[in-house]
């Protein structure tokens, strides 16, 4: 049987100076290139991933890294507080 080898395109969206909810749907907009009515909120963020999604059934794969996930996730627990 032959062996089936797919490659992965990378996305990389910084986090690192994330400081805000608005900023973060500002560096996903911008790194996932969403159309111009990207409402800057988790609906609109699901729906445009959905979007994403769909049409990447008929396109080659992407891999999605987060950089600066943890300092972001850190500056979350510190506003809980």
């Amino acid at each position: 049987m032959a062996e089936t080898i797919k490659t992965f395109s990378t996305l990389t969206v910084d986090l690192s100076e994330v400081k805000t909810v608005e900023a973060l749907h500002a560096a996903l907009n911008e790194a996932f290139e969403f159309p111009e009515y990207y409402g800057g909120n988790l609906d609109a963020l699901h729906d445009c991933l959905t979007d994403i999604a769909v049409k990447a059934t008929e396109a080659e794969p992407i891999t999605v890294t987060f950089a600066g996930y943890k300092r972001l996730k850190q500056i979350s627990k510190k506003e809980e507080a």
